[in-house]
């Protein structure tokens, strides 16, 4: 007995529309609510949250691979359904938005608002912080993030050794689910971070807080609800914005999506969006053909597998690459939108070599594009968090969406696709649906090359724009 809706295109493609749907609100609502919360700590939740985020496919390939494979699929469809059910249920329930004690005391600095910040001058150096200073970094979940990260680097290893092993040696049923266990195990080892995490007492009167503790009483706490242009320093009378890890004020924009949208800083950023995450769509969705035709004679699919491996974990290297840097860049006084022009130089590094190199060299590229991905997505919803009032980041973000929907449609079904197919019937290949050469391949990756120059022109020119202005 077949699905009860059938299997045409139609079907599968709303049904999977449907979960990319819902993915990308698990994304949004999971990496800005902690963002927002760990706001001068960003740099690793982007090395936990969207590292992991990367890897979710993995897990769930190597849960189906131990505990699925050889059964009917509706079995494992179906515990993906409750399962992701459940956790979203669950997860609805216990996160919260920061509350301004939350925020500001205990997950950031110890009686530290911004009104505290004075704007720097221009070109000015800002002292370093010094232990024990009022304005230094609260070391409270130090140990908390220090374990998410290590478990974090930790599964990116295990997760490509086993992928790779898979194919070259021979697993016994034993094994496939000692390997699941071992998966799940880690997935649920994220949980120390729970255990790990200092009780903070959550209160609404910090300054009650701070002055029973410290014998000083801290300022009072930002209300997040409150515009920011209305926080002023009483001695300067200068607004207020974002302020980075060591006190960098950063205007935030204030302004609805629908005045936005009529402006070239968000226009520049959809263009890189779309250049890239295009990019990331062509490689990753079609990596077995371009790898096929490029290596026709000696394809094998134990290497197409250590392709995407490759891919998946350098992706996972990328964003890691990221939430580590990114805190290096506030000690020097940089912006995080630094990085926007980092993905697509890689590809135009990248690209070429899929032709450049001889077939036996192809997991260079694949590596190289990999680590864009993983670069790109790490660094545009730090930016976004960067630019924008907590109230407009949300949908700031996901108008970007727009770009990674479109960039299927223009990348796979209009262009790769169709030169795919009429070179494999020209060939004679049809049936299998194979090709042979860079025939094959060569006008998609050149075009996606094209985009990626027409990218790095406007990731620069926002750039400029950002740091001219000091926000968007």
């Amino acid at each position: 007995m077949g699905p009860l809706l059938g299997t045409s295109v139609f079907v599968i493609s709303l049904f999977y529309g449907i979960s990319s749907f819902s993915a990308s609100y698990f994304e949004t609502a999971c990496v800005l609510t902690n963002l927002e919360a760990f706001s001068l700590h960003q740099g690793r939740i982007i090395m936990i949250q969207k590292t992991f985020l990367g890897l979710g496919s993995s897990f769930i390939s190597q849960i189906y691979i131990a505990f699925f494979q050889g059964y009917p699929i509706s079995n494992f469809f179906l515990f993906i359904g409750i399962f992701t059910t459940l956790i979203g249920v669950y997860g609805a329930h216990v996160t919260r938005l920061p509350t301004p004690s939350t925020r500001v005391d205990g997950l950031n600095r110890k009686g530290f608002t911004t009104r505290d910040i004075i704007e720097p001058t221009l070109g000015e150096k800002e002292k370093p912080l010094v232990e024990g200073d009022s304005h230094a970094l609260d070391t409270t979940f130090d140990a908390t993030f220090r374990y998410g990260i290590g478990t974090t680097i930790f599964v990116v290893i295990f997760i490509a050794l086993v992928s790779i092993l898979e194919e070259y040696v021979y697993f016994s049923p034993t094994g496939r689910v000692l390997s699941g266990a071992v998966t799940i195990f880690l997935v649920f080892a994220f949980a120390g971070m729970v255990v790990l995490a200092p009780k903070l007492n959550h209160t609404n009167d910090v300054a009650k807080d701070s002055a029973a503790v410290n014998a000083t009483p801290a300022p009072p706490p930002m209300d997040l609800h409150e515009p920011l242009n209305d926080v002023v320093d009483d001695h300067t009378n200068m607004y207020t914005g974002r302020v980075d890890r060591n006190g960098a004020v950063w205007f935030l924009n204030e302004s609805p999506l629908s005045v936005n949208l009529r402006t070239l800083n968000l226009a520049l950023m959809w263009v890189v969006s779309f250049g890239v995450w295009g990019t990331t769509t062509l490689i990753s969705s079609n990596s077995s053909q371009i790898y096929q035709a490029l290596d026709f004679d000696d394809y094998k699919s134990t290497t197409n597998v250590v392709y995407v491996s490759i891919f998946g974990v350098a992706s996972a290297s990328g964003r890691l690459f990221v939430g580590g840097i990114q805190p290096w860049l506030l000690s020097e006084r940089r912006h995080v939108v630094t990085l926007f022009p980092i993905a697509p130089i890689i590809n135009i590094v990248a690209l070429p070599l899929f032709f450049l190199l001889p077939p036996k060299a192809l997991i260079l590229p694949f590596f190289l594009t990999g680590l864009a991905t993983g670069c790109t997505w790490g660094s545009t919803v730090l930016i976004i968090k960067s630019l924008f009032h907590p109230k407009n980041t949300g949908v700031h973000y996901n108008v970007l969406y727009t770009a990674g929907m479109l960039a299927p449609l223009v990348m796979n079904l209009g262009l790769f696709g169709p030169i795919f197919d009429r070179q494999s019937k020209i060939q004679g290949h049809y049936k299998d649906h194979s090709c042979n050469g860079t025939v094959c391949v060569m006008i998609p990756l050149m075009v996606s090359l094209g985009l990626n120059v027409i990218a790095f022109i406007a990731a620069y020119a926002f750039y400029r724009r950002i740091t001219a202005k000091g926000g968007f």
